[in-house]
């Protein structure tokens, strides 16, 4: 017998609601960088986040339409599959990149607690 995720019945808002709650704290990053990297000249950095933001939310979009998270599995996978690559980017890849950096030095430190402080 395999595991897997039961239906159950919810409100016909709260899909719409979660719809609109996911992509704001990737948002809210977006507008950050482009006010600082509008300051820096580095017009570029918004653009590729931009561009990462919404296929990373395709394929959490795409990984969750096919079913791929439906199974009940340890770790969970969308733990493996979604969680994991972003915080090996945000932890690994984007500290190494002078963009990166130059934007983090120049923020100040309200801006980047603010962003915290939605999530």
């Amino acid at each position: 017998m395999q595991n897997t995720l039961h239906q159950y019945p919810i409100p016909e808002w709260l899909p719409i609601f979660f719809l609109i709650a996911i992509p704001l704290p990737f948002i809210l990053i977006i507008i950050f960088l482009y006010k600082e990297s509008r300051k820096l000249n580095h017009d570029k950095s918004w653009k590729v986040a931009t561009l990462f933001f919404a296929c990373y939310l395709a394929y959490i979009t795409i990984a969750s339409l096919s079913g791929l998270f439906n199974q009940v599995f340890f770790p969970p996978k969308v733990l493996l599959f979604t969680t994991v690559p972003y915080a090996l980017l945000l932890f690994m890849i984007l500290p190494k990149t002078k963009a990166y950096n130059s934007i983090f030095e120049q923020s100040k430190l309200e801006d980047l607690v603010a962003l915290h402080a939605f999530r």
